[in-house]
């Protein structure tokens, strides 16, 4: 989306370079208050002069990068607009430019920026059309069996969301983290031995069941920094706050719902509760499949690399996966199977494909699978011209929000060099000034204008080199 005036999003938060200062907390923190006034005031004053001095040569860094950005996503957007014909763009044009007017009075005028599309039905919903069906007079689905169900795909969502947790600890936890771990253990303990108890009057658990649909190991997980490949229980064998009595963490326990006792028992004794779970691991695969198309659209535009969010993708992946799995130890139907495919992790990675289906390197690449779960795009046309419709907007946001950089870093540079020949004159002024009644003055007063002067010449330097 394009807002006028704002250029590029620099950073989140006030002040970027303000984290440099964090290591003075430890030092100011036994000072008394007045101390710590005058040690915070010095740091802040000087970061604020290394930013003044380094303000050239970061200003023109950030011109350099906007004069490449801008040529890219002008060459990007041309090439859009040639692909989809004049009368789209015309087209697409009145509609951007109407909700751009429209936009501070109706917030729903921006929703041209999104795919109009069909959601598919999540777990919620699928939840409800079964607990319909038991609420019918002459049903033959069990009273409670939904509600049991749900609550166990919950809790095995629960489990991979444990499995994170220590995944992300690593061997060597800290005490925070320990007590953290072993607090949410005990919480999903308690849920699933509550499970069980109530799964008795479902199925029969006089054993335990025979598969497990959550993967293992985690696949997913083995992407971040600071986990361990292959972690399994016996990494914490020499640290014994992660044991329990069993010997079997609760974020590895088997649950009993009926695709954990295999194929061959949910085609029989428990054909009725499989059709349950498997449309909602229908639904839960649904909603995993929704968050990852969001996560890697807000990745592809944010450049977002940081490890929690990398940790959340995972996550949905893995919750995914096991939703797949479970469906094949259901017996879902070929149909079900060739709609939700295995995902790898190249189907989730962030692509120029998903944004810009004509940049470098994308022209043979199509987009991946979990972006037409709904639609097949050969077989849909319609869908395919949403798609390019949201992908054009996309790109004519880009372009314009970097053909304004451009426009601001060179405006700033100007800007510069005005105040430093402002801060000069204003010293040179000074200096006439003193000159009768303090020497002294008159020195500093001339060697502070020789310091803008020296600041305001890196700016003529950097403009010339602009213009060049």
């Amino acid at each position: 989306m394009f807002i006028k005036g704002a250029g590029m999003l620099d950073g989140e938060i006030i002040e970027t370079l303000w984290s440099m200062l964090n290591y003075t907390a430890s030092s100011a923190r036994s000072m008394s208050w007045f101390h710590r006034q005058e040690y915070l005031d010095a740091h802040m004053a000087d970061s604020n002069w290394k930013k003044l001095i380094g303000m050239v040569k970061a200003i023109f860094h950030k011109w350099q990068n906007a004069v490449e950005q801008a040529a890219e996503s002008e060459e990007q957007f041309h090439s859009l607009c040639t692909s989809v014909g004049e009368e789209k763009v015309q087209k697409w044009s009145a509609e951007e430019a109407d909700a751009q007017e429209r936009r501070n009075e109706d917030p729903t005028a921006m929703d041209i920026f999104d795919v109009k599309e069909d959601e598919a039905p999540g777990k919620t919903v699928m939840a409800n059309i079964w607990l319909y069906r038991e609420m019918e007079p002459n049903t033959t689905t069990a009273k409670g069996s939904t509600a049991w169900i749900t609550a166990g795909i919950r809790i095995t969502e629960q489990q991979i969301e444990l499995r994170k947790e220590v995944r992300k600890a690593g061997r060597y936890p800290t005490a925070d983290q320990t007590k953290n771990i072993l607090e949410k253990r005990q919480k999903l303990q308690e849920l699933i031995d509550d499970f069980k108890d109530r799964a008795r009057a479902f199925v029969s658990i006089a054993s335990e069941p025979d598969v497990d649909p959550s993967p293992e190991p985690d696949d997913w997980f083995d992407e971040l920094p600071d986990a361990q490949p292959d972690l399994d229980e016996q990494h914490y064998a020499d640290d014994v706050v992660f044991e329990l009595s069993d010997g079997r963490q609760a974020e590895r326990q088997p649950i009993p719902l009926p695709s954990s006792f295999g194929k061959a028992a949910c085609k029989t004794r428990l054909q009725g509760l499989a059709a349950i779970e498997l449309d909602l691991r229908v639904g839960q695969a649904n909603d995993a499949l929704r968050y990852l198309r969001i996560a890697i659209g807000q990745k592809s535009f944010t450049l977002d690399r940081s490890p929690n969010f990398r940790l959340h993708k995972n996550q949905a992946a893995q919750v995914y996966t096991s939703s797949r799995r479970a469906m094949e130890l259901l017996g879902a139907p070929k149909e079900i199977l060739s709609k939700f495919k295995v995902l790898l992790k190249t189907h989730i990675a962030s692509s120029t494909a998903v944004v810009d289906p004509n940049a470098r390197g994308e022209r043979n690449k199509g987009l991946s699978w979990i972006w037409h779960t709904q639609h097949d795009p050969e077989e849909d046309p319609a869908w395919l011209d949403e798609l390019y419709r949201v992908n054009w907007l996309r790109a004519k946001s880009r372009r314009d929000r970097w053909a304004e950089e451009l426009t601001l870093t060179a405006a700033e540079m100007l800007w510069t060099r005005i105040f430093h020949q402002h801060r000069r004159n204003l010293w040179l002024k000074r200096a006439v000034e003193s000159r009768t009644n303090n020497p002294k003055l008159q020195y500093y007063a001339c060697k502070q204008a020789k310091t803008w002067d020296l600041l305001a010449s890196q700016v003529d330097n950097a403009l010339s080199r602009m213009e060049s």
